[in-house]
């Protein structure tokens, strides 16, 4: 654990000589919550506080300076400090609506052309919006469905990954939420087909050392692909047309990152946001 701990210094160290981003200083305080003593809060409450020192590191950027404090000693008091007013259950539950409010209210009401919804392409948009093709590929599995399984940090946690901005990847899905019916039909009968091009995709990280039986990695490799295999099926047995694989586990598989990076636990875009995945021609 120090040695982590030493590396995480060494990071912000880094950090001082170039110019910081507040958004990638927010996802490096929660990727190393640790480090910055967060323990004591549950992973959603975690999660929604770093989120809401954002404004904060805007700050703490635009006026840092290295020879006063460093970086990681400006972190942890500020940290600390906020921590304190965020145990306020009532000032915290605040800052959290004031907080969703602002971060999406531009991207929900953002509304994509026909022409671009109704040529969907997944090489096009890939260059439209700088995003990896393959993951650009999976995003109809992901829409699919989307009010149960898309959460808020998954999405921010994708925009991190690829690239990208959390408002980028609302307006993507939210076109991919059109003429839902639709999709969900096509997704449905091609996960019906155990060996559908959606199936081998989502084998996407295991293709190689499944080719090379004397690989050293052969072994894991097909011991993981069984796993996917057998999810697979046990989602056909429980009847769960709308659940074959989670998403998270197919963003993790496309991106090659472990799925625990992204498969957290914050459900409050659905919650809050409701009509953000309602098909177009529902009458509600």
């Amino acid at each position: 654990m120090k040695k982590n701990f030493h590396k995480v210094s060494v990071l912000l160290k880094e950090m001082e000589s170039t110019q910081i981003d507040p958004k990638k200083l927010m996802f490096f305080i929660y990727e190393n919550y640790e480090f910055f003593f967060l323990t004591s809060f549950d992973e959603d409450e975690r999660y929604d506080f770093i989120l809401s020192l954002l404004p904060t590191l805007k700050k703490i950027v635009e006026r840092f300076d290295k020879t006063k404090a460093s970086l990681e000693n400006y972190l942890r008091f500020i940290i600390s400090r906020n921590r304190k007013t965020w145990k306020q259950k009532k000032f915290s539950n605040q800052i959290k609506d004031k907080l969703i409010e602002r971060e999406y209210t531009i991207a929900l009401s953002f509304d994509l052309t026909e022409e671009i919804e109704s040529s969907f392409c997944a090489e096009n948009i890939s260059v439209n919006f700088e995003l990896p093709a393959r993951l650009i590929k999976i995003l109809p599995i992901l829409a699919y469905k989307a009010s149960a399984y898309i959460s808020r940090e998954q999405i921010l946690k994708i925009a991190s990954i690829s690239n990208t901005n959390a408002e980028e990847m609302f307006k993507i899905i939210k076109m991919l939420n059109k003429n839902l019916e639709t999709r969900m039909s096509n997704v449905e009968k091609l996960t019906k087909r155990r060996n559908s091009a959606y199936l081998k995709r989502y084998c996407y990280s295991y293709e190689i050392n499944l080719k090379d039986k004397n690989s050293i990695y052969y072994e894991n490799a097909s011991k993981q692909n069984e796993k996917i295999q057998n999810r697979y099926k046990n989602s056909q047995k429980s009847n769960l047309s709308t659940q074959i694989v989670t998403p998270s586990y197919l963003i993790a598989e496309a991106l090659g990152v472990s799925s625990y990076s992204i498969d957290n636990k914050l459900r409050y875009v659905h919650k809050m946001f409701p009509d953000f995945f309602k098909p177009r021609n529902s009458n509600n």
